[in-house]
């Protein structure tokens, strides 16, 4: 009977695990055949998925290649309320930055933006496509970069 007890709380504590474990999984990036699929998925899984970072690496590309990692809650949500996504344009320009989103160890999301603010998710497959424009974007991942 003991025995059987026990099986029964190992089954239900395993079952409860899985659930929270779904519950927090974040699905991974997905590749869009088009800017509204991009806008679409930026509002319903990749913000979203930025909720759980608690670190961001910001790469600077140039005009010297510089690296900083940015921590806290705070800092963290700064930087992800600056992630405006709209309907502009796509253009062609050279990435300034790359954002690297990690909780743990797990790279949650990569964004790209350009010297005057637009930006956009890396995907898995391209076009990377652009996913908002927000000039206090790169005025912060700037100082953000020089103060380290």
């Amino acid at each position: 009977m003991k025995a059987h007890l026990l099986a029964v709380a190992i089954l239900v504590l395993a079952a409860v695990a899985a659930k929270a474990f779904a519950e927090d999984a974040i699905p991974p990036a997905q590749a869009a055949a088009d800017q509204r699929t991009a806008l679409d998925l930026a509002n319903r899984r990749d913000l979203p998925a930025l909720e759980k970072a608690d670190r961001a690496v910001i790469d600077q590309l140039w005009p010297a290649k510089k690296r900083v990692t940015v921590t806290g809650a705070a800092a963290i949500r700064r930087l992800r309320a600056t992630l405006v996504v709209g309907d502009v344009p796509p253009s062609a320009g050279e990435s300034q930055y790359e954002i690297s989103f990690y909780r743990g160890k797990q790279l949650l999301r990569e964004v790209w933006v350009y010297p005057e603010g637009e930006w956009g998710f890396h995907r898995p497959k391209p076009p990377h496509w652009t996913t908002g424009s927000n000039p206090a974007l790169a005025k912060l991942v700037g100082e953000l970069v020089g103060k380290r």
